[in-house]
């Protein structure tokens, strides 16, 4: 009998294309929702802030760990819950949900790393700038050193076609509008469907503990925004470069490069990092979780 796969977190982003990815394919899928209203026999309710009360039965395939406070300002200004949601949480269910899966993983994040240099490698050395970084980084050991059928999915950031700020810049450029960019951020940008697809050739048969999945390079928030305006075909004389300390961000906690090394997800999945302008290609020709 075949085990269904359960997203923990179908609220979010990944969690919601991961669901909707299974069902367009008939592939066995439970998830988990915050919203007591969404609850179903096939949307168990789930609320990060009191997860002491969740049960499960049932044995699954994979279990995916995609709920998590991503907000790294909101971690920043109220680490308490941060700690509760994505650490205490996260080390709760794993050790709750490990035996009644074949595969448990983890969605944690580039911020693990201090982005000093770019690429950064799967064993090199972590020391995150932020605690939204640290906390991802408490529950990959934890579970890397506890939970013997654990996985990590490092990502970057991920593009989408219903990102606001996305959506609001290709507005304003649209409307041939100023729009500003910061010039000292820096992402590594990967799309949602990328990031979909990848996930499933990769935990079809994951030959590593650690993954990345990164951007094929470093690009400012200014440059990006610069890629943009040029594929809408818009003057970028319209983008304006500024700091990020125009809102108060801290720089000393801003990474200098966002990029992870993905050399190995290349070799042994034939995965290839993806160049900015394909990513954004995606946005704006695919609404769809192929």
């Amino acid at each position: 009998m075949l085990k269904p796969n359960l997203i923990l977190g179908t609220d979010s982003t990944l969690g919601r294309a991961l669901y909707n990815y299974y069902l367009r394919r008939d592939i066995l899928c439970l998830g988990t929702s915050r919203d007591r209203s969404k609850a179903s026999n096939d949307v168990l309710y789930l609320d990060y802030e009191q997860y002491e009360e969740f049960s499960l039965d049932g044995e699954f395939n994979n279990i995916i760990f995609c709920a998590a406070l991503t907000n790294i300002k909101k971690c920043q200004t109220q680490p308490k819950l941060s700690k509760l949601i994505n650490v205490d949480a996260q080390i709760y269910l794993a050790d709750k949900l490990s035996s009644k899966c074949d595969k448990l993983i983890f969605i944690s994040s580039n911020a693990v790393f201090s982005g000093d240099s770019p690429f950064s490698h799967i064993d090199q050395k972590k020391e995150p700038k932020t605690i939204y970084g640290s906390h991802k980084s408490l529950v990959e050991d934890y579970m890397l050193n506890n939970i013997s059928n654990s996985y990590i999915l490092r990502i970057t950031k991920v593009l989408h076609d219903e990102l606001p700020l996305l959506e609001n810049w290709i507005k304003a450029i649209n409307a041939n509008q100023q729009i500003e960019a910061f010039h000292d951020m820096t992402i590594s940008p990967i799309h949602l469907n990328y990031l979909v697809n990848s996930f499933n050739t990769i935990f079809t048969n994951p030959r590593d503990r650690i993954i990345h999945l990164s951007g094929a390079t470093d690009i400012s928030y200014y440059q990006f925004a610069c890629e943009l305006s040029r594929m809408l075909a818009k003057p970028v004389s319209n983008i304006q470069a500024v700091s990020c300390k125009t809102l108060g961000i801290d720089k000393d906690s801003v990474p200098n490069y966002s990029s992870l090394d993905c050399s190995m997800t290349q070799q042994h999945y034939a995965i290839t990092a993806p160049s900015v302008s394909t990513s954004l290609m995606q946005c704006m020709h695919s609404s769809e979780y192929v």
